[in-house]
């Protein structure tokens, strides 16, 4: 498997891996949200759509405290990895407290908290399928 492996050759199993060990990564890497740290958990799922029944890559469910990660629409391996760590960066931030506040104000692109998940998924790809790599 590399970086380029479209999704569509993997098996859910697989993508599951990846996603598994991403946030393994992220856990050890980028810290655990103690506010949340209890019932965490991720799924991989075929396809979603949000209200807009626009393609989702992925979401972070703050609720059911659950990352779910959206195999169809995630291209790659490195999608997947993206996308994961994009969703846990979310995981980590207070959204249910600023995310709709700052939604009012900003439109997806210039929302803070997702510039913040946008420059994490692309500053710690790379480091995080080397760990994926190592121990899938």
């Amino acid at each position: 498997m590399k970086l380029i492996t479209k999704t569509t050759e993997l098996t859910t199993s697989e993508c599951r891996k990846v996603v598994k060990y991403t946030v393994k990564w992220c856990q050890e890497n980028i810290g655990i949200n103690n506010r949340r740290k209890s019932d965490f958990g991720f799924s991989v799922r075929q396809q979603g759509k949000n209200e807009e029944n626009e393609k989702l890559m992925g979401l972070f469910n703050h609720k059911t405290n659950k990352l779910i990660i959206y195999k169809q629409h995630n291209k790659t391996v490195k999608d997947l990895i993206q996308t994961t760590i994009h969703e846990y960066t979310h995981y980590l931030q207070p959204i249910d407290k600023y995310y709709g506040q700052y939604a009012k104000k900003y439109d997806y692109k210039l929302h803070p908290m997702e510039i913040e998940a946008r420059i994490n998924e692309t500053s710690y790809y790379k480091k995080a399928w080397k760990f994926v790599n190592e121990n899938r």
